[in-house]
């Protein structure tokens, strides 16, 4: 009987960018050794078109199947360890981050399907796009990403907003390649990305959207 495969920590163990490589390495997992694929609930499932996520009661897990590494590492249900009890077929979960592509390089057409967004959701950011470039004809769209939320004052990552990188980055820009840009910040924060942006010395246009 094929085994089922499952991420029950999903949500819980990274944030979205985290979760879509665990999400991708879950399904990969299941495609290579042929297995079923069954999540619990997540709140990221809506935005995506396809059947992404079979939502269900995961049960409980028999056997755990843990990321060798940080890095890239062979996975196989016959390393998975017994967690619990074995009931009409082997439900093993995953646990780790997953960060390469080589977990789902032999499906990669697979997951790129799945993550397909919802299509008002792509709709809607479609026309945002469409009303930002017709009201700005002529100049190129560079997108500035500011992540704030668990990065704040936290020592164990480094404060970009305060080391000069995006003041380089956009001056570069600026003299290397493109004399009008039309800069565009998506966050995870507008409040505190509106706040950087008006300290932002950058040469040229200032900050035009936020989003």
């Amino acid at each position: 009987m094929k085994p089922i495969f499952t991420y029950k920590e999903l949500g819980t163990n990274g944030r979205l960018g985290n979760q879509l490589f665990q999400v991708a390495a879950t399904l990969a997992t299941a495609n290579k050794f042929g297995g079923d694929v069954v999540f619990p609930e997540w709140e990221y499932a809506k935005y995506f078109r396809c059947d992404l996520v079979k939502q269900g009661h995961t049960g409980v897990a028999s056997h755990q199947l843990d990321e060798p590494h940080f890095h890239y590492g062979e996975l196989s249900p016959e390393n998975a360890y017994e967690v619990g009890p074995c009931e009409l077929r082997k439900a093993i979960n995953m646990h780790g981050y997953f960060q390469s592509e080589k977990y789902f390089q032999h499906c990669k057409e697979l997951i790129k399907n799945q993550f397909l967004f919802e299509l008002t959701l792509q709709s809607k950011c479609a026309s945002k796009i469409k009303e930002i470039k017709q009201t700005n004809q002529n100049r190129r769209l560079v997108s500035i990403h500011l992540r704030f939320g668990d990065y704040v004052n936290n020592a164990y990552y480094a404060q970009l907003t305060k080391s000069g990188y995006y003041e380089r980055a956009t001056n570069h820009l600026w003299f290397s390649h493109d004399s009008n840009p039309l800069y565009v910040i998506f966050s995870d924060d507008k409040q505190l990305a509106d706040e950087f942006a008006k300290t932002l010395k950058i040469v040229g246009h200032p900050i035009d959207y936020i989003i």
